[in-house]
């Protein structure tokens, strides 16, 4: 048998320590907000001129307002917009203002938000057999597409 020599192992090199720091996180941009909230509208979303909702498991397609419609919709639900600002401005500091205000955020906004979906959807859905079957869910996601197309051409007004 021949005499056999092994040779000595060499221990592997570690790879070299980054020294470099992460970059500063930013916070999300309006648009990623947007899109978390609303969901990001395509251009052919757009081009199509309608929303696609859900209600009581049926899905519904709206056609999108044109510009004098919006207009109307708009300048008619002015005061609620400015209303729900104003009570998000409500300070917890006075007890008494901040009940009511919550009050009126709890139960009236969801049911201004309602109205005015269905005050958008005109024509397009039966309120009175929809509100039957869907949920508040289904209702939230709805009026947030609504809001999508009414808000998003003109976001510092809505």
């Amino acid at each position: 048998m021949a005499d056999e020599t092994t040779e000595p192992i060499e221990p592997e090199e570690a790879p070299p320590v980054s020294t470099a720091k992460p970059a500063p996180s930013r916070p999300p941009s309006d648009e990623a907000i947007h899109d978390a909230a609303f969901g990001e509208r395509t251009e052919a979303d757009i081009m199509a001129r309608e929303l696609t909702v859900v209600l009581g498991g049926v899905e519904y397609v709206i056609p999108v307002l044109p510009i004098k419609k919006s207009r109307e919709w708009r300048r008619k639900h002015a005061k609620f917009f400015s209303e729900v600002a104003l009570l998000s401005a409500v300070s917890s500091k006075k007890p008494k203002e901040f009940a009511e205000a919550f009050r009126k955020q709890l139960l009236c906004r969801a049911e201004h938000e309602i109205d005015l979906f269905f005050d958008y959807a005109k024509g397009a859905i039966d309120r009175d057999a929809t509100e039957e079957v869907a949920t508040d869910w289904e209702m939230r996601r709805a009026f947030d597409k609504v809001l999508s197309v009414v808000r998003d051409p003109f976001p510092m007004y809505l």
